[in-house]
């Protein structure tokens, strides 16, 4: 024969709580007049280590040309075994590139990271100087 099942407080008291929680949430939801978006947490500053004589380049079409020269070279960090190329690597990284005279610097920052930024030194002819990583 069955025992009756006894009830457990500390599983009803955790199940109650967790209702209040959530009828406080909609509770919320349904005062905001707006739309709630969750962005990633902030990341250091995307210039560190930048000098001051470099300048961003903000024309789409240069920063892809300079991008374009980058890809054949690039080595990026060890995955699996491999290293990863740069269209896997700008899918977890923003950047940024910097005129800095005869180079170009492509400054990268992990999207839901706050580790160091890394960045590549690149001639103006495509020679990749110095990476990071």
């Amino acid at each position: 024969m069955r025992k009756p099942k006894q009830s457990n407080s500390s599983t009803s008291l955790f199940r109650n709580t967790r209702l209040a929680i959530a009828a406080l949430a909609l509770g919320g939801l349904a005062a905001c007049d707006g739309v709630i978006v969750a962005g990633p947490r902030p990341g250091p500053s995307i210039v560190v280590g930048v000098p001051d004589t470099c300048v961003e380049i903000r024309d789409p079409g240069l920063r892809a040309t300079v991008m374009t020269r980058l890809e054949p070279g690039f080595r990026g960090p060890k995955r699996g075994g491999r290293h990863v190329s740069l269209r896997e690597y700008l899918r977890t990284h923003r950047y940024r590139v910097y005129d800095c005279g005869t180079i170009w610097r492509v400054v990268f920052v992990a999207t839901l990271s706050t580790v160091e930024p890394d960045y590549i030194i690149l001639r103006k002819d495509g020679v990749i100087i110095r990476q990071s990583f």
